[in-house]
């Protein structure tokens, strides 16, 4: 048994370390944080929070979209920039009518950044480059609704502005870490989103003058308040009214921009709940759609639901992105064979126009005018031609090869 006198003798030690260690950090010679991980080593917890934004967007790829909803919640409760990243990349992707919601806990994540520190153990490499991220996100708001700021009589374009910004954290240690990630297969496809930001603020940007993150504030959010409660308070991030949820929405295997989803409906206004699907849909698969053809503009894209199906308050279906209009997408010609190729992406129109345009393109072609996108040398002045094989190699794609003599 030990008696009082040794316990006692126990708690000295202890107040004693207490003394030196607050005498410590209020020197400034050590942080607390610093004291903690040279007794006893870095902690787990930055390791489980990079871990956690890790496993949320395995479940972002996989078509869980709830689940990785929850690994971001988790996160941007304790007020981690990863969370609220994650999460506001998340609903500018897969909801409408809360870019400002979003907005705010992107301004949180570049503002708010240091409190990782609750963690002790820090990247702050890692973390710049999130905050180069939502400075990206940011900027991509801003110039879609042309959000601009008045300072001193001078307008100022909150999309410069914030891309100007970027360029100043985008170098360093920040570079190295998304040079890093890009050597992994694994790692290049969970942090995508946030090399391409950091790749992109490498560029040079003339200056734009620099105004406070306040005033970004009040330019992206007018007074829409969220109840939240960070550090563990439990506070769900999502907004009570929320009309719905997307349960899946997982790319189809092969497709370009072809998605299958399931959404689950929440509240009294149905309609309106399904028409702010359909938005957000829409929104995410244009998006996609410019990315892998950017030649083309927002007009130029159609989405279609090529399936429907409502029972209860679940949807299940697919959505797909195609060309409204008809384009070549690529013109051949070999010089040493003769033969060539045309592939004509029918939008709208049917076959027989397809088949129009592509005779009109070799013409164009074999009589040696100005024509973008041929591979090899142009066919002699004055050749002729004949056309060979066609077919449907895609639903809304034809080809056709051709010869010249």
């Amino acid at each position: 048994m030990i008696s009082g006198e040794g316990n006692d003798g126990m708690k000295k030690p202890i107040i004693v370390a207490m003394l030196f260690l607050f005498a410590t950090v209020l020197s400034g010679c050590q942080t607390l944080k610093d004291w903690f991980n040279d007794r006893f080593g870095p902690p787990s917890a930055m390791i489980d929070c990079k871990k956690t934004f890790e496993e949320g967007r395995r479940a972002e790829c996989d078509g869980d979209v709830l689940n990785a909803i929850k690994k971001y919640e988790y996160l941007a409760n304790y007020g981690s920039c990863y969370g609220q990243y994650g999460l506001a990349n998340l609903l500018l992707k897969h909801y409408i009518d809360y870019d400002e919601y979003a907005a705010e806990l992107l301004i949180d994540s570049i503002v708010n950044r240091a409190n990782n520190a609750l963690y002790f153990n820090s990247d702050p490499a890692m973390d710049s480059a999130f905050s180069v991220a939502a400075m990206a996100e940011l900027a991509e708001i801003a110039a879609s609704e042309d959000i601009k700021v008045q300072d001193n009589k001078v307008e100022i374009s909150i999309a410069d502005l914030l891309h100007n910004k970027m360029s100043k954290v985008a170098i360093g240690d920040v570079v190295e870490w998304a040079n890093e990630k890009k050597m992994n297969t694994a790692n290049a496809k969970i942090y995508k989103d946030i090399i391409a930001a950091v790749e992109f603020g490498l560029r040079e940007y003339k200056f734009v003058k620099d105004i406070g993150w306040e005033k970004i504030k009040k330019a992206f959010v007018k007074g829409h308040v969220i109840d939240v409660m960070y550090a563990g308070g439990g506070t769900r991030l999502l907004p009570k009214e929320f009309p719905y949820s997307v349960v899946r929405f997982v790319k189809v295997p092969g497709a370009v921009c072809q998605y299958d989803f399931e959404v689950q409906l929440s509240g009294s206004s149905t309609f309106d709940a399904i028409e702010k699907v359909k938005s957000a849909m829409r929104r995410q698969l244009v998006k996609d759609f410019q990315s892998a053809h950017p030649t083309f503009s927002i007009d130029d894209v159609g989405i279609s639901f090529s399936s429907w199906d409502h029972s209860g308050s679940t949807i299940k279906g697919t959505v797909v992105a195609k060309v409204l209009k008809m384009s070549v997408e690529r013109l051949e010609y070999n010089d040493e064979t003769g033969s060539g190729k045309i592939a004509i992406r029918l939008g709208d129109s049917d076959v027989m126009a397809a088949k129009k345009m592509a005779i009109d393109n070799i013409e164009v072609l074999v009589s040696r005018k100005n024509i973008v996108n041929v591979v090899g040398k142009r066919p002699p002045k004055g050749a002729r031609y004949m056309d060979g094989t066609e077919r449907m190699p895609e639903a809304d794609l034809l080809e056709v090869e051709f010869t010249c003599k």
